[in-house]
C-alpha cells in the first residue's frame, strides 16, 4: 500500500522554528505578567492585593505550561508531518507524563 503524498507546505514544514516561537512567546508572556503583577502590587493600596498576585501566578503557570505546549507541538509534528510511529508514541508518552504531573493532586 502506497502512502498518500503530502502537500508541499507540509513537506517543507520544520519544527524548530515553531518550538522557538513557543518558547520565546511563553517566556515573554510570563515575564510580562510577572512584571505587571509586581508593578501593580507596589502601586495599589494594601487592601487590594488580589489582582497583582493573580497576575504573578498566571505568569508562573505560563512557565509551567511551556514544556507541555512544546511536547504537544512535537507530537503533532511527528504524527502528521514526519509520520514516524516511534517518535509519535514516545511524544505521546512524554505528553501523558506531563499531563499526569500537571494535574495530579
Amino acid at each position: 500500500m502506497r502512502k498518500k503524498p503530502l502537500p508541499h507546505w507540509i513537506v517543507t514544514f520544520e519544527i524548530e522554528p515553531l518550538i522557538s516561537v513557543i518558547l520565546l512567546s511563553s517566556i515573554l508572556m510570563s515575564s510580562g505578567l510577572i512584571l505587571a503583577g509586581l508593578s501593580i502590587r507596589h502601586s495599589l493600596p494594601i487592601s487590594s492585593h488580589a489582582l497583582p498576585y493573580l497576575l504573578i501566578y498566571f505568569g508562573i503557570y505560563m512557565l509551567l505550561l511551556t514544556p507541555y505546549f512544546r511536547v504537544l507541538a512535537s507530537t503533532f509534528y511527528f504524527a502528521f508531518v514526519e509520520r514516524s510511529l516511534k517518535h509519535t508514541l514516545f511524544s505521546v508518552f512524554v505528553f501523558t507524563l506531563l499531563t499526569y504531573i500537571l494535574f495530579r493532586a
